[in-house]
């Protein structure tokens, strides 16, 4: 969470991974932030069902975890491997919360 609190405090743009999962509200609950890609690949391997969980027209998740100003890890949900993406693409996010 404290990932997301820095990206979203450091980026503007109201299309960040960070503020989409920040924004995020699903049964009442607005306390979802966007992952780590550490965070990302524990929740591939405790579930043989992840891809299920992320099964998206791109298999990559954005992560928290910055690579460098213009770049971010993801995660590859089908495969269950990390990468490094320039953060201008358009993949998705798995917003997640702490409970």
């Amino acid at each position: 969470m404290s990932n997301t609190n820095r990206i979203i405090s450091q980026c503007a743009s109201i299309n960040s991974a960070a503020r989409v999962c920040d924004n995020y509200t699903l049964n009442g609950l607005s306390d979802w932030f966007l992952p780590s890609v550490d965070e990302l690949e524990i929740m591939y391997k405790s579930s043989i069902n992840f891809y299920n969980l992320a099964s998206f027209s791109s298999q990559e998740i954005w992560s928290s975890s910055e690579f460098g100003a213009s770049s971010s890890h993801t995660y590859n949900a089908y495969y269950g491997y990390k990468t490094t993406e320039s953060k201008g693409l358009g993949y998705r996010v798995r917003p997640i919360r702490r409970f």
